[in-house]
């Protein structure tokens, strides 16, 4: 699925939040996770309503490791990337979304920044999480901003 497709079909998902308004009790929940094995691990489960802002989830020692990182919002899936080395990184594609930035020093660290121009509101809940599929990255850790529904 190409990114315009994927972006359509969040903005289609999620009534977005006018760009005027403004995001009431802004909240960072924030996780670390050392030395995490093949699995799911979550950064931040908030229960709606709410609106999603923005999320940022850095790994490191990810040479021998493949790590994913997931937006699911009222249960679906509308943001994901890998955290990956090298050439498997995607280098700042903010338009859609998603921006991630690779460096090479102490066995590769990446970055991934997650969020859309405008934020998301959610009903039920939004969960932001990673999996890690194999390896074993040496620590994970993750931001995550939300605000409160008017």
């Amino acid at each position: 699925m190409n990114r315009a497709a994927v972006l359509f079909s969040v903005l289609a998902f999620a009534a977005s939040v006018p760009a005027h308004a403004e995001i009431h009790q802004p909240t960072r929940y924030h996780q670390l996770h050392a030395s995490p094995l093949p699995g799911q691990y979550t950064i931040a489960r908030v229960r709606g309503p709410g609106i999603f802002v923005a999320a940022s989830v850095v790994g490191f020692g990810l040479d021998l490791a493949q790590v994913g990182v997931y937006v699911d919002i009222d249960g679906r899936t509308v943001l994901q990337t890998g955290l990956g080395s090298g050439d498997a990184s995607i280098g700042a594609q903010t338009n859609s979304g998603i921006g991630v930035t690779y460096v090479p020093d102490f066995g590769g660290r990446a970055r991934a920044s997650l969020g859309l121009a405008e934020p998301l509101r959610f009903e039920r809940e939004v969960h932001v999480y990673v999996r890690v599929e194999d390896g074993a990255p040496s620590r994970v850790f993750g931001d995550v901003l939300v605000g409160a529904v008017n």
